[in-house]
């Protein structure tokens, strides 16, 4: 499937700083809490919209490929968590933590006059959208789970991850966020997370790199890492809420995913009662990137069957 390729060839011709101005250019910001929250914005008016929620250490331009596809047939948003792209950064370190962040997607979704949504989460994303989902089942039409993790079994944790929660802040204020270490960072992900590595490439790799950089991002970054330490008793939590969770869920997965193996999607598959799982063969740990056509009409097609 080619959904995806022009629109790559296109951004290779525009400069890094080009690249995320049309980024921005697309999309818009609200405020909540006293922070300006970026969203991009798609598809017709009326239904029930697709919520997107990123990972780590990425931010809504990981969409930036599915959000026209996915637009063609629903409503659809794709949001920077704060803290994250073109969002604010608060300072507060409290802030960064797996409650807080499942807290603020839902005054997010209130916001934003959103009643029911089809929830779309990956990486670090999925532990705070999944607990939204347990615990406000009633506005959740569906749910799909991508590459994340809310069990330990299975779990291979990126280097730099686990560099990052043993690293002391202050080390890491240190260092510069344009020095090496971005360099290092987009090398890594290129070499670990993708299959295809240069479907994070050139310019777009370059905006990427930015975009996580830019007003103190990389502290952001490392205060969600550090959140870990504490994490949990929230993780232990949500595994035995999913039980009784109802809502249709689609377990899609990046079959060469080196930190959220295999096992731990058929673990979700089989602690949530109306899931099923499907595997993207041509992909990693960032199927947004590898296969993003694939991605986009396995979840447009789980919507169509599942939605109740």
């Amino acid at each position: 499937m080619s959904h995806g390729g022009d629109k790559r060839i296109m951004a290779e011709a525009l400069s890094v700083d080009e690249v995320i101005e049309a980024h921005r250019q697309g999309g818009e910001y609200v405020e909540i809490e006293g922070l300006r929250i970026f969203y991009r914005r798609g598809g017709p008016e009326k239904g029930i919209p697709l919520v997107l929620t990123h990972g780590i250490p990425r931010s809504s331009f990981l969409y930036r490929r599915m959000l026209p596809i996915l637009a063609e047939h629903h409503p659809v948003i794709a949001w920077d968590l704060y803290g994250f792209g073109l969002s604010d950064k608060p300072q507060d370190g409290k802030r960064y933590r797996f409650p807080e962040f499942k807290r603020f997607l839902g005054k997010f979704i209130d916001v934003l006059g959103i009643e029911r949504a089809h929830l779309v989460c990956h990486d670090v994303g999925g532990p705070f959208t999944i607990g939204y989902a347990v615990h406000n089942p009633q506005r959740v039409a569906t749910l799909t789970i991508l590459d994340t993790t809310i069990f330990l079994r299975d779990f291979r944790i990126p280097g730099p991850v686990l560099l990052s929660i043993l690293t002391p802040l202050a080390v890491q204020r240190m260092l510069p966020s344009d020095g090496p270490l971005s360099g290092i960072m987009l090398r890594y992900m290129q070499w670990k997370a993708l299959k295809h590595a240069e479907a994070l490439s050139g310019s777009e790799g370059e905006a990427w790199i930015k975009l996580i950089s830019r007003e103190d991002g990389m502290i952001a970054l490392a205060r969600t890492l550090k959140s870990y330490r504490v994490v949990l008793p929230y993780l232990l939590h949500l595994q035995r809420e999913l039980r009784r969770f109802d809502r249709p869920t689609l377990v899609l997965w990046g079959k060469y995913d080196p930190f959220c193996t295999l096992p731990i999607a058929a673990r979700f598959m089989q602690r949530i009662p109306h899931s099923e799982l499907q595997v993207i063969r041509d992909g990693a740990h960032f199927i947004q990137e590898d296969a993003p056509g694939e991605t986009s009409e396995r979840v447009l097609d789980f919507v169509r069957r599942r939605h109740l």
